[in-house]
């Protein structure tokens, strides 16, 4: 996965865990959870190398 991806999709990740912490509003955890979720994917999946907006 090229580092800019994952820097993507952590920042992502990272931003949905502070806001869900902050508001309690469960949209951001599963915005969060979401990020997690295409992180797992695309390091099973290798050549999926993109991030769109409609993966998250």
């Amino acid at each position: 996965m090229p580092d800019k991806t994952l820097k993507i999709l952590l920042y992502h990740m990272k931003e949905g865990l502070n806001n869900y912490r902050t508001t309690g509003d469960p949209e951001w955890l599963e915005k969060a959870q979401k990020a997690e979720e295409r992180i797992i994917e695309l390091n099973s999946n290798p050549k999926q190398i993109w991030v769109t907006e409609g993966s998250m």
